[in-house]
């Protein structure tokens, strides 16, 4: 099986589930530790509703907005150490 589409997709939408997790985090005054499981919920979110306009099924675009979600977290972490936040 090629992963290429998914992660593809995945890293399409990145950008998007990381601005949707910075909203949700500013307006309703998120605690840290649970923006793991907002990012990914958010990332599903994302995956599925773009999946009408892509040529991939549901089940590949939830999986690929899952990835998304995980690397939008990871990217949240990896920007709060190299800022040196203690938070």
């Amino acid at each position: 099986m090629d992963f290429t589409p998914l992660f593809i997709a995945a890293i399409a939408i990145l950008g998007f589930i990381n601005a949707f997790v910075q909203v949700v985090k500013t307006t309703f005054k998120l605690a840290n530790q649970y923006v793991p499981i907002v990012s990914v919920a958010i990332g599903i979110l994302i995956g599925i509703a773009v999946w009408p306009i892509t040529e991939y099924s549901l089940y590949t675009m939830a999986l690929a907005g899952t990835i998304g979600g995980l690397a939008a977290c990871g990217t949240f972490d990896l920007t709060k150490a190299v800022k040196g936040d203690k938070k």
